[in-house]
């Protein structure tokens, strides 16, 4: 029979846990609200200056909406935006290693509180100061603005984490994952159905959102330095075996990129996550100005969506391909063979997948319902494109803080989810915004899938990513048992109970019982 202090300690590591769950899934999704009403306002912002410099009208002078809203300032405004998207995702990516590394090792309130500072005090700059700067500080602040966005979101990842085992997992992400898709549908669902709001107000709604989230923190224990405390000391590699520098995950893929085998994954890599992370904040898809209500009727000649002068759906059809061939490799075939490791991250894939895709299609009925009454054929390509926006977030997130735990099948398909991304939301509207008007659209998917096999390839080669670690427990009597893998988590035995940073009072460590067989004839009454 465990002990009363056992049991109690465990249930209130799980109260715990639970507790810090739910803080978490409220912190995300007042972030991802505020942010997106603050992306709204930028985006209008940049139109304005795109819309003056269209027609070269002073600064203070007033614009008609409907002047900003032609075909020559939509198709300018869509270059201004990628060029500030990649801008973005370059802060990201530079910073992802050094701050990922950083939560690893230091802390996750930390790395989040720096991370959200960085990306509100630079958004706020950017709302206040876009009209009056120069492209080059622009570009800067999206920079800069990237870098603190990266540093939430691996943040975040690693909180999450901690709030669970590897069983629970999946259904965490999910749960996180949801509640950021769904400050982004309720950001959206009051842009389309509100009266119309100005940009200062969304703004400062926004930034008073995205500051609430952000003090959420103050609930969030930080787990890291409980379960240090726990162990008092001694080292955890069942469940500290990313704070080792030689085994870290993300450190370990960096340090393969750079053999001389890797250097086609380098530099694809360094392309497929650019172009990956550019993907818009707003859930307002490219492919919904096929539905947009005011699109071509008459006295409504401006379309507020940027899909409506580019094809999309050549591109989709690599995304569905990709998905059909994906989903039933996770949930129909037998997993008895595949190590645990890679069992969980097929089902980390798959629950993200589920999740995301779920609460897209439920946004897309909301905004969206009044124009779904095409033909049964086209609502059901409708219905899987709307899930794409959704299932890129989670899959980036996805690629960066679960596919790399796992051994090749994890990272093979964690790999294939981060090219998905860019195939939907970036390969194909740049091409097809430079090949609007000729007939070589269609070269969308030959790059596409010419990349990716390139991109596989040189995964298949590089054998260091594909590996995976060791290491050797201490034994009983001084001497080292057998390596074991440490991404093979389903044959470790379960970690004791994580105390939160708050608690107070902590039971004293138990002495392992020895229990030994004592014969009828030898025992006592």
């Amino acid at each position: 029979m465990p002990s009363t202090p056992s049991v109690n300690s465990a249930a209130a590591a799980r109260a715990s846990n639970t507790f810090a769950l739910v803080f978490l899934m409220l912190m995300v999704f007042t972030l991802t609200f505020g942010a997106s009403m603050v992306q709204v306002s930028i985006q209008g912002y940049l139109r304005q200056v795109v819309c003056r410099q269209q027609y070269g009208l002073p600064e203070k002078t007033p614009i008609e909406n409907g002047l900003c809203h032609t075909d020559a300032v939509d198709k300018q405004l869509e270059w201004v935006e990628v060029v500030a998207q990649v801008c973005q995702s370059a802060g990201g990516l530079l910073s992802a290693y050094p701050l990922g590394k950083r939560s690893d090792t230091k802390g996750r309130r930390g790395a989040f509180i720096s991370g959200a500072c960085l990306w509100g005090l630079f958004s706020g700059i950017l709302v206040t100061s876009v009209q009056i700067s120069s492209w080059g500080v622009i570009w800067f602040l999206f920079f800069a603005i990237g870098a603190g966005k990266t540093c939430v979101e691996v943040a975040v990842l690693a909180m999450t984490s901690d709030t669970t085992d590897d069983r629970q997992r999946s259904k965490h992400f999910g749960l996180v994952i949801s509640s950021a898709l769904t400050g982004l549908v309720v950001s959206n669902v009051i842009h389309r159905y509100a009266p119309p709001m100005a940009l200062e107000i969304a703004a400062l709604i926004g930034c008073v959102a995205f500051c609430v989230g952000t003090n959420f923190i103050v609930a969030f224990p930080e787990l890291l330095y409980a379960q240090h405390e726990a162990f008092r000391g001694e080292p955890s590699p069942e469940i500290f075996p990313a704070n080792q520098a030689a085994v870290r995950p993300l450190h370990r893929v960096v340090s393969t990129l750079i053999t001389y085998r890797a250097l086609p994954l380098l530099a694809i890599l360094s392309l497929v996550l650019t172009l990956a992370r550019t993907v818009p904040s707003s859930l307002d898809f490219y492919f919904a100005a096929r539905y947009n209500p005011h699109g071509g009727l008459e006295g409504h000649p401006y379309s507020t969506y940027r899909g409506g002068v580019v094809s999309y759906w050549t591109p989709l059809v690599g995304i569905i391909l990709i998905t059909c061939l994906l989903l039933p490799s996770i949930y129909c075939c037998p997993n008895r063979r595949r190590v645990s490791g890679d069992r969980i991250a097929l089902r980390d894939y798959g629950h993200l997948l589920v999740a995301t895709g779920l609460v897209v299609l439920t946004s897309a009925t909301a905004l969206y319902r009044n124009q779904l009454v095409f033909l049964v054929g086209m609502v059901s390509a409708t219905a899987i494109a709307t899930t794409i926006p959704g299932q890129c977030y989670a899959l980036m997130l996805y690629g960066l803080g679960v596919a790399v735990r796992a051994k090749y099948a994890g990272r093979l398909f964690g790999l294939a989810a981060t090219a998905q991304c860019a195939t939907t939301l970036v390969l194909g509207p740049a091409i097809g915004l430079a090949t609007r008007e000729s007939h070589w659209s269609g070269v969308a998917v030959a790059v596409v899938f010419v990349a990716s096999a390139v991109f596989f390839v040189a995964v298949w080669a590089a054998e260091a990513v594909c590996a995976a670690p060791m290491y050797e427990r201490p034994g009983a009597g001084g001497g080292v048992e057998a390596g074991i893998e440490l991404l093979d988590v389903g044959g470790l035995a379960a970690p004791p109970p994580v105390y939160a940073a708050h608690q107070e009072e902590r039971p004293a460590p138990m002495p392992m019982p020895i229990i030994r067989s004592i014969s009828p004839r030898y025992g006592e009454e």
